[in-house]
């Protein structure tokens, strides 16, 4: 198994799994090295009780990982059941082995089928969609005199358009890597 990131519990993880030669700690990755450890790996499990969004969670669906999550944060928003991915009680550890022991055999008898199902859960969140997205929340929410929040958001629409997103958030990064 290769661990990727760091948080409050790795030392001790590391500790009790220092005999342990299937084990691998990489620690934080970014970039290249970041997007090569999603491509390599076969499901994503992201066991934090303490992270609020979690991109991480994002990054693993678009690099097609099915992911195995507590039902709390961005996994409980984007990550279905049995679709791209298991949710586990939050803060219930044995829950958390038997959703990500189901998602690996899952992963084993249909792996192509769980690997476009996360693909396809997140494809929206491109940043152009999120961006237009945004706007829609502006003018929805616009005051009378609208015309500083539609320059402001007309304005950040073409910043995002113009900046193509690059490196492990690229789509086309991932199916290259």
């Amino acid at each position: 198994m290769i661990w990727v990131g760091d948080g409050p519990a790795s030392g001790a993880l590391r500790a009790s799994l220092a005999a342990d030669t299937r084990h691998f700690f990489c620690g934080m990755l970014r970039g290249e090295a970041l997007a090569a450890a999603y491509a390599s790996a076969d499901l994503f499990l992201f066991p934090s009780m303490s992270e609020t969004f979690g991109n991480v969670t994002l990054e693993a669906l678009a690099s097609g990982l099915p992911v195995c999550a507590f039902n709390y944060g961005a996994a409980e928003e984007f990550v279905v059941n049995g679709g791209n991915g298991q949710l586990a009680h939050f803060g219930d550890e044995a829950s958390f082995v038997a959703q990500a022991l189901w998602l690996a055999h899952a992963m084993h008898d249909d792996p192509l089928s769980l690997r476009q199902c996360a693909r396809r859960s997140v494809e929206h969140l491109n940043p152009s969609n999120v961006a237009g997205a945004l706007v829609e929340l502006f003018q929805e929410l616009r005051p009378v005199n609208t015309g500083s929040i539609n320059r402001f958001a007309q304005a950040q629409v073409a910043q995002v358009q113009v900046a193509q997103p690059q490196g492990a958030h690229d789509a086309a990064e991932y199916e290259r890597v």
